[in-house]
């Protein structure tokens, strides 16, 4: 996960693009997807869809959840969402170069 928040990190950077301009923005939609997905979880894991088995897992609980699945649940969607931000700017960079040398 440190390698997934470093990598999104430099990408942001590297191209300037961020996925949101406020911290406000960047709050509700992480909180909303967490709320989200926690409420799968809630079902999920009681009823044995999956189970957390204690190999990896630092032993952290927050109610029945390891520490690492909530951290999962902010790490990959700001991964997977600065990705393609930095892909759609790198893309829309290169058919500007191109504009310009028609």
């Amino acid at each position: 996960m440190l390698i997934l928040t470093g990598a999104g990190i430099f990408l942001e950077i590297k191209f300037k693009e961020h996925l949101f301009r406020h911290l406000k923005a960047r709050l509700f939609w992480a909180l909303f997807w967490l709320a989200v997905t926690l409420l799968w979880d809630v079902y999920a894991v009681p009823n044995r869809h999956w189970v957390f088995t204690g190999k990896g897992i630092i032993g952290l609980y927050i109610g029945i959840f390891p520490f690492e699945e909530i951290l999962w649940y902010f790490v990959v969607p700001y991964f997977c969402l600065t990705v393609y931000e930095a892909a759609h700017g790198f893309m829309d960079h290169k058919r500007r170069r191109r504009a310009k040398i028609k």
